[in-house]
């Protein structure tokens, strides 16, 4: 029960909750439609605030790495979950052809590569084995499609949003570490 309870929360100002929700929301629509447009020019109306909410941006940006974390587990997952069906199913390892460090490019395995696997590998296996186990193996593959790219969608915005947080913070910084430059300064030559 106290799992759910977090603290920050209730600290949080209700407009700053509401604009992360509609990050969110906005993030879940760009992934359904494959495009960041909305969520960039959310982002943009945000910085064109005065004074930019940098610590909102950097809120966004907790909230896409986490959304990001999720999908990296959910590529993982199916991964997992297609081997181990066929290593049940079948007694069949595919850990060589789909090894875990290359999670990335899981959904890239080409069937007919599988295939030739599985000829070479194991020879006594029945050709309706081979083409159900494919089944099994190229419907993961879409899915694995799918997480990818939404994997590298998530990563760009999430690279956008703290590229101009961190822009804008030492923006900030300069504005208010570095004097006014005075007229008639030696700055005032720099071109």
């Amino acid at each position: 029960m106290t799992e759910d309870f977090a603290p920050s929360e209730y600290l949080e100002n209700p407009e700053e909750v509401a604009l992360r929700n509609q990050a969110l929301d906005l993030f879940e629509r760009c992934l359904a439609e494959g495009n960041a447009q909305t969520y960039v020019q959310f982002v943009h109306q945000q910085i064109d605030n005065h004074p930019a909410r940098i610590d909102l941006l950097y809120d966004f940006a907790e909230d896409l790495h986490q959304r990001l974390m999720a999908l990296r587990q959910s590529q993982f997952d199916v991964r997992k979950h297609t081997l181990h069906t066929v290593m049940e199913s079948y007694n069949i390892d595919l850990s060589q052809i789909a090894p875990p460090q290359r999670l990335a490019e899981y959904h890239l395995l080409r069937i007919d590569h599988l295939t030739s696997y599985l000829r070479q590998h194991h020879r006594k296996l029945p050709s309706r084995d081979v083409a159900a186990l494919c089944k099994v193996v190229k419907a993961s593959l879409v899915i694995a499609e799918g997480l990818q790219g939404d994997v590298q969608l998530t990563r760009s915005l999430l690279d956008y949003v703290t590229d101009w947080a961190e822009a804008l913070n030492l923006a900030q910084i300069h504005d208010n570490w570095l004097p006014p430059l005075k007229h008639g300064s030696q700055f005032d030559t720099i071109q």
